[in-house]
C-alpha cells in the first residue's frame, strides 16, 4: 500500500508542482494517472521512487520493492536488447531468477524476436520503449511506476502487451501506477483513474470502476457493455481540466 498525505513539492522556480496531495493506493490496485502536461504526473513517479526529495508531507510505502520506467528508458549504447533488459536483474543480483527461454518469449511476445542482438542505435522509439517495459517487469516488485509506457508503441502490438501486464499485475497482486495521456488506454486498462489539475497538481477526479469491470482483461473491456459509458465519463472531465 502506498499512502500519501498532504504533499507538495516546488521546483528551484518556487512554482509549486503538487500542492497538498493525499491519497491512498492499496496493493494490487492499477491506477492511471491523467491531467495535462505540468501538473505533475511525472514528479509524482519521481516522488513515489525516491528519485526527488519530500519537501513536504509524506508517503508511506508498506512494500519497499518499487521498478520504475520512465519515460525514456534505460539503455545502454553498448548494450544489445537482451543485455540492457537484464539490466534491472542485475542491479538486483537476481539474474538467476529468469530463464533465457523466458526472456525471449517476452521479446517474442512484444514483438522484438529479431531485435535481441540490436543495440539502442538501431531501434526505433517504440522498440526502445517495449525493451523499457520487458527491462521493467523482469524484476519481480510489489510497486511498479510506469511513465507513459505506451506511448510509442504501434497498434499492432499493443493489445498483447496491454494484456499481458494486466495479467502479470493482477496474477502477482502488483500495485500498478501509470502516468498515461491516452484516455481510451487508461479505462481499458485501470482499476481507478485519478486526474490532477494542473499549477499546482491537486486531485480533481477520483474514480474506481465497478468490480464487474474491473475483472475484465484490456481487450475484453472494450467489448463490454460499459465501456463507452465510462470513457465518455472520462473524456468529459478531463476536457474540464
Amino acid at each position: 500500500m502506498i499512502e500519501i498525505e498532504k504533499l507538495m513539492f516546488a521546483y528551484a522556480n518556487e512554482i509549486k508542482v503538487i500542492n497538498n496531495l493525499s491519497i491512498i493506493v492499496r496493493q494490487g490496485e492499477i491506477v492511471s494517472f491523467l491531467g495535462k502536461s505540468g501538473c505533475g504526473k511525472s514528479t509524482l513517479l519521481n516522488l513515489i521512487s525516491g528519485l526527488l526529495p519530500i519537501q513536504e508531507g509524506s508517503i508511506e510505502i508498506s512494500n519497499s520493492e518499487i521498478s520504475y520506467l520512465t519515460q525514456k528508458p534505460t539503455l545502454l549504447s553498448y548494450r544489445n536488447s537482451y543485455e540492457n533488459a537484464l539490466l534491472g536483474l542485475e542491479l538486483k543480483n537476481n539474474t538467476n531468477t529468469k530463464s533465457r527461454t523466458e526472456i525471449e518469449n517476452l521479446f517474442s511476445l512484444f514483438g522484438l524476436k529479431d531485435a535481441t542482438l540490436k543495440h539502442p542505435n538501431e531501434l526505433s522509439g517504440g522498440m526502445k520503449q517495449r525493451v523499457g517495459i520487458i527491462q521493467s517487469i523482469l524484476v519481480d516488485a510489489d510497486i511498479y511506476l510506469l511513465d507513459e509506457p505506451f506511448t510509442a508503441i504501434d497498434r499492432n502490438t499493443l493489445m498483447d502487451i496491454e494484456n499481458h501486464l494486466w495479467n502479470l499485475f493482477k496474477t502477482n497482486g502488483s500495485t500498478a501506477i501509470l502516468v498515461n495521456h491516452d484516455l481510451e488506454q487508461a479505462v481499458s486498462f485501470s482499476d481507478r483513474i485519478i486526474m490532477l489539475s494542473s499549477n499546482p497538481g491537486t486531485i480533481v477526479y477520483d474514480q474506481t470502476f465497478p468490480s464487474d469491470f474491473i475483472k475484465l482483461r484490456p481487450s475484453e473491456r472494450k467489448n463490454s457493455l460499459h465501456y463507452s459509458e465510462y470513457l465518455f465519463e472520462v473524456v468529459k472531465r478531463f476536457s474540464e481540466l
